[in-house]
């Protein structure tokens, strides 16, 4: 039995020294340093050093996370020792490391940090690569060494950082993608393809990308065509926006870029969340109501909760880091997320009521933001150490992993894509309907406002015609009689476009028929108001008439028109109703001689009503003070001040 307890303390030292032992000698493949690490909390530089005792130090399993500090800090400081075995070659070496604060040592030689050492900010605050590769010493090969890592990180982040030393790593420097697969549990022997596994495996989110940058850009492209469809800027905002973004993301995590970055990049997801409320409620054709701004306001308090987070307000708040980053990404998750699933109450409200495009729309951006939802939830309550998160797998294709986010991504952008087809389709459809319609317009248009008037041995007129969009409501016709005289009739239908064109025909048509009679001012206005009353559907028109005899005579009677200007002094006649109001509505006539050389100039409200960028108006001084310069030069003064309406002038001089 003397024997007993001298084996069994040989036995003890010998697994002692295995557990803190990797042999690293087989040439020309990575390496893990799966073996236990001795662990212990604190700071001293001496524990760099190849001789120094960890015998008492505490070994961690790699299965296990790190242990907790006992005593409260600002910043943990932890010591982490191993010896490895390197292996006898010429070639150099590296250490492939996770994305841990720490400065690693072999044999008491400084051969690579990562990140900060002296941060008391949150660990997000840095953002760090994925996989470190620290080349070590050509000296160092063929013997064992001593590797320690001295880590830091903020209080409450040991089940973050969870073994941090635990995934290194030993291989030749030259297989640099097959050393940050090393990184990831995936190991490739030398002599393997030095393709970049880390392009296979961004390949889904790349193609995400391509998809979501040229779907963005044939919807800014409709944009430009067509100005007035806002809805396609917003696609080109959320998709062209939300590929850059995304991508921006994955350089900034390559390249330690600061938080403050990632807070941008987060404050742009909020303008993509933004532009995508505009298109889908523009899309599904619904009203902007209240769960249209409930979207806004719950869109704009995830905007305000990230950069708090970020900057370590919450973790202040609450007196704790991991807790108020736990409490802030959480928040984001679900302030985003309610936003999208109002997106999804509007969608399937319009998708009931026979809306297309919320029906391809629905299902598959339905599916893609709610298992969105649930890796972010996952991967938040993995962050903390409470579960793996999940990947939502679907297939491997070769080195590629496709995901059912990805898979439902790619439909949505394909669904939108059809939806951009067949919407630019049916507005062809209508701009094609349309054109038509604008060319029946400008025939009627001309009936109105004819482009030639007759002369006469004795009046000459000279009339022009301003429309404020593709067609108008003025109107002017002269009608020559048998006794030399003519009938000049002005007018203008209340209201502007097509259905104020139409009912201009009408009384240019009526018009026309009566005039072959010869009838006086006042009887032609009131017959014209018999015919408008119950056929103008609520329109109105003003409406100015005048017979003018060969030797100057001239009977004017008005229905609400302005009245026309002789030689710059307006004239004076009783302003009746406007045509189309009173069935029994009667008109007053005056009479006044015209001189030789006399001018008379006819004007619609367009005129007077022009208006400036200051908003004055044009108004009666104006016009009557340019009221004998020729009817071009009249249209053209009010269309430079400010055009706002139809305008018409029509001039007469009197031989």
């Amino acid at each position: 039995m003397r024997w007993l307890l001298p084996a069994v303390l040989a036995i003890c030292c010998a697994a002692t020294i295995h557990a803190q032992y990797v042999d690293a000698s087989a040439a020309g493949q990575p390496v893990k340093l799966t073996a236990p690490w001795r662990y212990h909390f604190g700071d001293d530089p001496a524990w760099a050093a190849p001789g120094f005792d960890d015998s008492q130090w505490q070994l961690i399993p790699p299965e296990k996370p790190m242990p907790q500090p006992s005593q409260p800090a600002d910043i943990y400081f932890g010591w982490s020792r191993i010896r490895v075995k390197l292996p006898v070659t010429q070639e150099p070496l590296a250490l492939v490391m996770g994305p841990t604060p720490c400065e690693v040592y072999a044999d008491g030689r400084l051969v690579g940090t990562i990140g900060k050492m002296d941060t008391r900010r949150h660990v997000d605050d840095e953002y760090m690569d994925p996989v470190n590769v620290l080349p070590l010493p050509r000296d160092l090969n063929g013997r064992t060494v001593t590797m320690a890592v001295r880590a830091a990180w903020p209080p409450g982040q040991a089940r973050v950082l969870s073994q941090p030393p635990y995934e290194a790593s030993v291989a030749p420097a030259r297989l640099q993608w097959q050393l940050r697969e090393a990184a990831s549990n995936k190991f490739l022997v030398a002599g393997a393809s030095d393709a970049n596994p880390w392009l296979y495996q961004g390949a889904p989110e790349l193609l995400t990308d391509a998809l979501g940058l040229s779907l963005g850009m044939s919807s800014l492209g409709l944009f430009l065509l067509r100005r007035r469809s806002t809805e396609y800027g917003w696609i080109a905002v959320a998709y062209m926006l939300g590929a850059i973004s995304d991508i921006a993301q994955r350089y900034l995590q390559f390249h330690h870029a600061p938080a403050s970055y990632d807070a941008s990049l987060y404050e742009i997801g909020v303008i993509i969340t933004f532009a995508t409320a505009m298109y889908v409620w523009q899309f599904i054709e619904a009203r902007r109501g209240g769960l249209f701004w409930a979207a806004m306001i719950l869109c704009a308090l995830g905007g305000l909760v990230f950069p708090l987070e970020v900057y370590g307000v919450l973790g202040y708040m609450l007196g704790n880091g991991l807790l108020g980053a736990l409490v802030g990404n959480m928040a984001c998750l679900v302030l985003v997320q309610a936003t999208v699933i109002l997106f999804f109450v509007r969608m399937g409200i319009s998708a009931r009521q026979g809306n297309r495009n919320a029906q391809l729309l629905l299902i598959p951006f339905a599916l893609q933001q709610t298992l969105g939802l649930l890796a972010g939830m996952t991967l938040t309550l993995a962050w903390t150490g409470v579960m793996k998160p999940w990947t939502f797998i679907a297939m491997h294709l070769g080195q590629v992993t496709v995901t059912w986010i990805h898979i439902f991504g790619w439909l949505s952008i394909a669904s939108m894509g059809v939806i951009l087809v067949l919407r630019f389709a049916r507005s062809a459809e209508q701009e094609q309907r349309l054109s038509g319609e604008m060319e029946t317009a400008r025939k009627v248009q001309a009936q109105l406002v004819p482009a030639e008037l007759p002369g006469t041995e004795h009046f000459r007129f000279e009339a022009v015609y301003r429309s404020a969009g593709e067609v108008g409501g003025d109107l002017y016709q002269v009608y020559p009689r048998a006794d030399g005289s003519v009938m000049v009739l002005v007018g203008d239908v209340s209201g502007k476009g097509l259905k104020a064109a139409m009912l201009g025909t009408l009384v240019v048509g009526a018009a026309g028929a009566f005039a072959q009679d010869e009838p006086m001012p006042a009887e032609m206005l009131s017959r014209l108001n018999r015919r408008l009353c119950g056929s103008s559907e609520g329109g109105f028109v003003t409406c100015l008439c005048c017979v003018i005899a060969p030797d100057g005579r001239l009977t004017i009677a008005n229905a609400g028109h302005l009245a026309p200007y002789r030689n710059g002094e307006e004239v004076h006649c009783v302003s009746g109703l406007p045509l189309g109001i009173v069935a029994g509505a009667e008109y007053a006539e005056a009479v006044l001689q015209l001189g030789g050389g006399d001018t008379l100039t006819f004007l619609s409200d367009g005129v007077v009503e022009a208006r400036n960028a200051q908003g004055e108006l044009f108004g009666f001084d104006r016009a009557q003070a340019i009221s004998e310069e020729p009817a071009r030069k009249i249209a053209e003064s009010a269309v430079e001040f400010g055009q706002e309406d139809d305008i018409t002038v029509l001039g007469m001089r009197f031989a």
